[in-house]
């Protein structure tokens, strides 16, 4: 218990600080947060007695059934909001529930990071708590927490299963059993219908699997290719895994669909971004949201595929000194490759949320690379020069990131009701979806919205796309009319990673679209 009161520690700082500059706005910005409506929705129809109409709305959710089951612990709590003071679940205050069951959920995913990093460096508590460090202030690993998505859970769910499977050859010295690979593979399937955009992690703990990390690791071979109790391991994992899929067929059979089909559909949807961007994707944003740390990340997770290479070139050998986290290192560069090729040939984009499982390994890299420093003194100052740039990017992030507006939060804070007829709506592209007012927090009142006294709004919308640089249409009021302005939040360089093209985010970039209202004169 004493080697956890440091990330104990840590875990309530960086927990503290997400509670006080990330709850409060930002949730159902996106489109796809409405899917959380369906959680609504599925936790109506139980308390209904409606078994269909349950599996329904379990399974609308676009390939990610795991998530709305998961996601009916904050929604019970904003159910019995509704249910006994009229709080509508999508109302501004009633979602912070659901920000604060992130921040939980980011904290168990640091803490099972900080455990795994211990498996993987030999229990070294300084190298873990540096790790943890970094990762936990890295823009990638908050960027999320304000809205309702699946991303931390599925990634919280994978990471468990390495750490259960590495920490049991680890701690007992021997091959994983039958009842190991099982739990291993319900915990991948949980994190496959979470979010199946992690789907490489399945293949890498397979790999895992296949390579039999308890010979890897005490009889430094490579593996044993002919082996009953290998491939009995690997066969029940996939049954544990076919079993989570097997289990929300039938819910989404019940509900009238086909979760298969419809996840398989859903593969095909990852276009909405950029095919030029392959391999040069994740580097772009490490320098342009990550800053000065991802530089630094960045060279240094490529100096190690350098000396990894060049390790298996000169051994004609994939693993080397029985080191399974040199194998994780090569799979999951393997799973970017496959990925930033299938970008080359058209297949799907990135997005900034599934470079999301990438990081860690980033982490690791960059600190084996400074573990083998033969030099203590340059060791010192790189561990020093990597947490003094992770806490002041850090800091430049939560100072810009403050500023961002979101028209939806925008709209509750100033009691502005769109469906007033004196409200005008002006946005300056002509791609857009316009966002309307958040329900009030008290019915009979109507609080917070009153009279909107002839209010301008202008971007109060979600835009897309933003490919064309000329369909710019700047409005310029009154400046005396002014009442609010704030950075759009799509402008920002981590959300521009999103699903916009190079030409849509420099379009961002350049005209920095303002969240503005005006008070009309009359």
């Amino acid at each position: 218990m004493k080697k956890n009161i440091p990330i104990i520690f840590l875990l309530i700082v960086i927990s503290i600080i997400r509670f006080v500059a990330f709850t409060g706005k930002g949730a159902y910005a996106f489109p796809d947060e409405e899917r959380y409506t369906q959680t609504t929705m599925a936790l109506k129809s139980l308390s209904q007695g409606n078994l269909r109409g349950f599996c329904t709305h379990i399974s609308s959710t676009n390939g990610r059934p795991g998530d709305s089951t998961l996601k009916i612990i904050p929604m019970a709590f904003q159910y019995m909001l509704y249910k006994y003071k009229g709080i509508d679940p999508t109302n501004p205050e009633s979602l912070l529930i659901p920000v604060i069951f992130n921040i939980i959920i980011c904290s168990a995913l640091l803490f099972v990071f900080y455990r795994l990093t211990l498996v993987l460096f030999n229990n070294n508590e300084g190298i873990a708590l540096v790790a943890a460090l970094i990762y936990g202030l890295l823009v990638n690993s908050n960027i999320y927490i304000r809205h309702i998505f699946p991303y931390d859970g599925a990634l919280l769910c994978f990471f468990c299963v390495l750490y259960y499977g590495l920490n049991k050859v680890r701690s007992y010295g021997s091959g994983l059993q039958a009842r190991d690979a099982f739990i291993m593979g319900l915990l991948a399937g949980l994190g496959f219908t979470l979010y199946p955009g992690y789907y490489f992690f399945v293949v890498l703990i397979f790999s895992v699997l296949f390579f039999d990390i308890s010979a890897i690791h005490f009889d430094k071979r490579i593996f044993t290719l002919f082996s009953k109790s290998k491939y009995t391991r690997c066969a029940i994992f996939i049954g544990g895994f076919t079993s989570i899929i097997a289990f929300y067929e039938l819910v989404s059979r019940l509900g009238g669909v086909s979760y298969v089909f419809t996840s398989a559909k859903v593969a095909l949807l990852i276009n909405q971004g950029s095919y030029e961007e392959g391999f040069s994707f994740l580097p772009k944003y490490l320098l342009q949201v990550e800053g000065a740390t991802g530089a630094i990340i960045l060279i240094f997770s490529l100096i190690y595929l350098a000396i990894i290479l060049k390790e298996i070139i000169s051994s004609k050998r994939l693993l080397i000194d029985g080191n399974y986290w040199k194998m994780l290192f090569v799979l999951i560069s393997i799973g970017f490759i496959i990925h930033a090729t299938a970008t080359f040939l058209h297949k799907m984009v990135f997005y900034g949320r599934l470079l999301h499982m990438y990081f860690p390994f980033m982490i690791w890299a960059t600190l084996s690379v400074i573990i083998i420093m033969k030099s203590e003194k340059w060791r010192r100052i790189a561990y020093a020069g990597v947490l003094a740039s992770s806490a002041v990017c850090f800091l430049l992030f939560l100072s810009d990131y403050s500023s961002v507006a979101y028209p939806r939060d925008v709209l509750y804070q100033f009691g502005i009701d769109t469906h007033d007829p004196s409200t005008i709506r002006i946005n300056e592209t002509k791609e857009w979806a316009n966002y309307d007012s958040p329900p009030p927090i008290d019915n009979k009142s109507r609080k917070p919205y009153g009279v909107n006294n002839h209010m301008m709004l202008v971007n109060f919308c979600f835009f897309y796309p933003l490919s064309d640089r000329n369909d710019f249409r700047p409005v310029n009021p009154a400046p005396a009319g002014l009442v609010f302005s704030g950075q759009h939040f799509q402008t920002f360089p981590a959300y521009s990673f999103e699903g916009f093209s190079i030409k849509e985010r420099i379009h961002a970039k350049e005209r920095r679209y303002k969240v503005s209202i005006y008070q009309r004169v009359q």
